[in-house]
Protein backbone atom coordinates (compact mmCIF):
# COMPACT_ATOMS: atom_id res chain seq x y z
CA UNK A 1 0.00 0.00 0.00
CA UNK A 2 1.49 3.41 -1.03
CA UNK A 3 2.39 5.53 1.75
CA UNK A 4 1.68 9.24 1.96
CA UNK A 5 4.71 11.38 3.48
CA UNK A 6 4.71 15.41 4.07
CA UNK A 7 8.22 16.58 3.22
CA UNK A 8 8.35 20.24 4.87
CA UNK A 9 11.05 22.53 3.77
CA UNK A 10 9.81 25.81 5.80
CA UNK A 11 10.25 27.32 9.31
CA UNK A 12 6.89 28.23 9.83
CA UNK A 13 6.97 30.14 12.72
CA UNK A 14 8.62 32.03 10.59
CA UNK A 15 6.60 31.98 7.69
CA UNK A 16 3.52 30.19 7.65
CA UNK A 17 2.48 29.49 4.57
CA UNK A 18 -0.77 28.26 5.57
CA UNK A 19 -1.65 31.31 8.22
CA UNK A 20 -5.02 31.96 6.94
CA UNK A 21 -6.30 28.52 7.28
CA UNK A 22 -4.88 26.31 9.54
CA UNK A 23 -7.82 24.60 10.56
CA UNK A 24 -7.81 23.27 7.32
CA UNK A 25 -4.34 22.10 7.42
CA UNK A 26 -4.85 20.71 10.46
CA UNK A 27 -7.62 18.47 8.77
CA UNK A 28 -5.78 18.16 6.00
CA UNK A 29 -2.63 16.67 7.14
CA UNK A 30 -4.28 13.79 8.97
CA UNK A 31 -4.48 11.96 5.86
CA UNK A 32 -0.81 11.72 5.48
CA UNK A 33 1.19 8.46 7.12
CA UNK A 34 4.53 10.50 8.30
CA UNK A 35 5.49 14.08 8.31
CA UNK A 36 9.33 14.48 7.40
CA UNK A 37 11.10 18.17 7.85
CA UNK A 38 14.53 19.37 6.84
CA UNK A 39 15.62 20.22 9.74
CA UNK A 40 14.94 19.64 13.70
CA UNK A 41 13.56 23.59 13.94
CA UNK A 42 11.33 22.99 10.73
CA UNK A 43 10.49 19.81 12.61
CA UNK A 44 9.53 21.47 15.87
CA UNK A 45 7.77 24.70 14.50
CA UNK A 46 5.68 22.49 12.16
CA UNK A 47 4.61 19.88 14.70
CA UNK A 48 3.60 22.72 17.09
CA UNK A 49 1.98 24.91 15.10
CA UNK A 50 -0.54 21.83 13.05
CA UNK A 51 -0.56 19.97 16.56
CA UNK A 52 1.23 16.63 15.05
CA UNK A 53 1.96 13.73 17.26
CA UNK A 54 5.36 13.00 15.33
CA UNK A 55 7.33 15.07 12.85
CA UNK A 56 11.13 13.57 11.71
CA UNK A 57 14.12 15.19 10.53
CA UNK A 58 15.74 14.04 6.85
CA UNK A 59 18.66 16.44 5.97
CA UNK A 60 18.54 17.47 2.52
CA UNK A 61 20.69 14.55 0.21
CA UNK A 62 23.90 16.09 -0.87
CA UNK A 63 25.63 14.71 -4.41
CA UNK A 64 29.28 15.41 -3.11
CA UNK A 65 31.01 13.82 -5.65
CA UNK A 66 29.02 15.75 -8.43
CA UNK A 67 29.44 18.79 -6.51
CA UNK A 68 33.30 18.32 -5.87
CA UNK A 69 33.61 17.35 -9.98
CA UNK A 70 31.59 20.41 -10.82
CA UNK A 71 33.77 22.76 -9.06
CA UNK A 72 36.67 21.82 -10.48
CA UNK A 73 35.83 23.56 -14.08
CA UNK A 74 38.09 26.14 -15.45
CA UNK A 75 37.22 29.18 -13.29
CA UNK A 76 39.47 32.58 -13.13
CA UNK A 77 38.49 34.52 -9.93
CA UNK A 78 37.48 37.97 -10.80
CA UNK A 79 38.67 40.15 -7.63
CA UNK A 80 41.86 40.46 -6.00
CA UNK A 81 40.17 41.41 -2.42
CA UNK A 82 38.43 39.88 -0.21
CA UNK A 83 35.31 38.26 -1.76
CA UNK A 84 32.16 36.81 -0.64
CA UNK A 85 29.39 34.86 -2.92
CA UNK A 86 25.71 35.24 -2.00
CA UNK A 87 23.91 32.03 -4.07
CA UNK A 88 20.15 32.38 -4.47
CA UNK A 89 16.79 34.15 -6.11
CA UNK A 90 16.60 38.01 -5.70
CA UNK A 91 13.90 37.80 -3.56
CA UNK A 92 12.44 39.30 -0.15
CA UNK A 93 13.40 36.13 1.56
CA UNK A 94 16.48 36.77 0.72
CA UNK A 95 17.33 39.71 2.49
CA UNK A 96 19.68 41.30 -0.12
CA UNK A 97 18.25 45.04 0.69
CA UNK A 98 19.94 44.49 4.51
CA UNK A 99 23.02 43.09 2.55
CA UNK A 100 23.45 46.73 0.69
CA UNK A 101 22.62 48.67 3.86
CA UNK A 102 25.31 46.58 5.57
CA UNK A 103 27.86 46.63 2.30
CA UNK A 104 27.14 50.86 1.98
CA UNK A 105 28.17 51.24 6.10
CA UNK A 106 31.15 48.89 5.43
CA UNK A 107 31.90 50.92 2.97
CA UNK A 108 31.74 54.29 4.86
CA UNK A 109 34.27 52.26 7.02
CA UNK A 110 36.91 51.95 4.59
CA UNK A 111 36.59 48.44 4.67
CA UNK A 112 37.88 46.47 0.90
CA UNK A 113 35.77 43.28 0.04
CA UNK A 114 33.68 42.38 -3.20
CA UNK A 115 30.22 40.25 -2.73
CA UNK A 116 29.08 38.59 -5.85
CA UNK A 117 25.63 37.52 -5.52
CA UNK A 118 24.46 34.76 -8.27
CA UNK A 119 20.91 34.93 -9.26
CA UNK A 120 17.84 36.40 -10.67
CA UNK A 121 14.39 37.08 -9.02
CA UNK A 122 11.39 39.73 -8.80
CA UNK A 123 13.34 42.11 -6.73
CA UNK A 124 15.95 42.10 -9.43
CA UNK A 125 14.89 46.46 -10.34
CA UNK A 126 14.74 47.11 -6.77
CA UNK A 127 17.98 46.14 -5.83
CA UNK A 128 20.22 47.58 -8.95
CA UNK A 129 18.38 51.23 -7.59
CA UNK A 130 18.90 50.36 -4.30
CA UNK A 131 22.77 49.87 -5.51
CA UNK A 132 22.73 52.99 -7.80
CA UNK A 133 21.17 54.85 -5.03
CA UNK A 134 23.87 53.77 -2.31
CA UNK A 135 26.74 54.66 -4.67
CA UNK A 136 27.81 50.61 -3.85
CA UNK A 137 30.57 49.46 -6.67
CA UNK A 138 31.57 46.64 -4.62
CA UNK A 139 28.07 44.51 -4.86
CA UNK A 140 28.31 42.55 -8.09
CA UNK A 141 24.67 40.84 -9.03
CA UNK A 142 25.64 38.33 -11.88
CA UNK A 143 22.67 36.64 -12.59
CA UNK A 144 21.88 33.43 -12.76
CA UNK A 145 24.88 30.31 -13.51
CA UNK A 146 24.60 27.33 -14.61
CA UNK A 147 27.15 26.21 -12.47
CA UNK A 148 27.43 27.93 -9.43
CA UNK A 149 30.23 25.81 -7.71
CA UNK A 150 33.37 27.57 -9.15
CA UNK A 151 32.38 30.60 -7.52
CA UNK A 152 31.38 29.10 -4.09
CA UNK A 153 35.57 27.43 -4.01
CA UNK A 154 37.20 30.48 -5.27
CA UNK A 155 35.43 33.31 -2.71
CA UNK A 156 36.99 33.38 0.38
CA UNK A 157 32.92 33.02 1.94
CA UNK A 158 30.12 32.49 1.47
CA UNK A 159 27.24 34.88 2.91
CA UNK A 160 23.80 33.93 3.75
CA UNK A 161 21.62 37.03 4.39
CA UNK A 162 17.79 34.88 4.26
CA UNK A 163 15.23 35.90 7.08
CA UNK A 164 13.88 32.49 6.69
CA UNK A 165 14.77 29.05 5.49
CA UNK A 166 14.09 25.13 6.08
CA UNK A 167 17.59 24.00 5.61
CA UNK A 168 19.84 25.85 2.97
CA UNK A 169 21.11 23.71 0.96
CA UNK A 170 24.12 26.48 -0.37
CA UNK A 171 25.54 26.01 3.09
CA UNK A 172 25.65 21.93 2.94
CA UNK A 173 27.30 23.19 -0.32
CA UNK A 174 30.02 25.30 0.53
CA UNK A 175 31.13 23.02 3.60
CA UNK A 176 31.48 20.29 1.14
CA UNK A 177 33.87 23.07 -0.75
CA UNK A 178 35.88 24.60 1.98
CA UNK A 179 34.39 27.64 1.76
CA UNK A 180 33.50 29.25 5.32
CA UNK A 181 30.52 30.33 5.98
CA UNK A 182 28.94 33.63 7.32
CA UNK A 183 24.91 33.39 7.58
CA UNK A 184 22.25 34.94 9.68
CA UNK A 185 20.42 32.31 12.25
CA UNK A 186 17.75 31.04 10.14
CA UNK A 187 16.29 27.30 10.70
CA UNK A 188 19.21 24.68 10.10
CA UNK A 189 22.16 26.51 10.13
CA UNK A 190 22.72 25.79 13.52
CA UNK A 191 22.68 21.69 12.62
CA UNK A 192 24.75 22.55 9.17
CA UNK A 193 27.69 24.49 11.36
CA UNK A 194 27.47 22.14 14.68
CA UNK A 195 30.93 21.26 14.18
CA UNK A 196 32.62 24.25 12.68
CA UNK A 197 32.83 25.84 9.23
CA UNK A 198 31.17 29.10 9.57
CA UNK A 199 29.55 31.53 11.93
CA UNK A 200 26.14 32.42 12.69
CA UNK A 201 24.75 36.30 13.17
CA UNK A 202 21.31 37.70 14.10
Amino acid sequence: TPRKVNWIHADYKVKNYAENYVWAMKKFLKRFDAHVAVSNVAANSFKEIFELPEVKTIHNLMQVNQIIERSNEQFERRHKEFTFVCVGRLHPQKSYDRLLNAVASLNAEGFKFHVDVLGDGPDKELLFKQKEDLNIHNVHFLGNQANPYPFIKHSDALLLTSIYEGLPTVVFEALILHTPVLTTKVAGVDEQLDFGGGMIVE
